[in-house]
């Protein structure tokens, strides 16, 4: 879970890190040793009075093969360079998680989606 920086309007930290986050991420071999999927869901906005979710602006997940593979991830140097990228659009609020999950349905193939502006 992300928040981003104070000054940084929720458009401009969807453009860059869409636009130059995710480059920083892909650049990496050990994110391509390690990562098998990853994913940037960003929020869009409510129409209900929701005061706890103004408070994220997107959550990033990574998924990896096994336990070892997100430890070997996270302590690589290339995984310090994209923190030290992530810095300077996340906020104070962010948090990290760790959680295993399971497949609900792999029925339909997966499709990276586009904005109406082709971002």
């Amino acid at each position: 879970m992300q928040s981003r920086q104070p000054g940084l309007s929720r458009d401009g930290y969807r453009k860059r890190m869409l636009k130059e986050y995710v480059h920083e991420i892909l650049s990496k071999p050990a994110t391509h040793a390690y990562v098998k999927r990853y994913v940037q869901l960003h929020n869009i906005g409510s129409t209900q009075d929701d005061p706890e979710g103004r408070k994220i602006d997107s959550i990033g997940v990574l998924g990896f093969s096994s336990l070892n593979d997100v430890e070997d991830y996270l302590s690589n140097a290339d995984y310090a360079q994209v923190e030290r990228e992530e810095s300077a659009l996340i906020g104070g609020g962010s948090e990290f998680w760790t959680a295993a999950t399971t497949a609900l349905s792999t029925a339909y193939p997966e499709l990276a989606t586009e904005s109406k502006d082709g971002e």
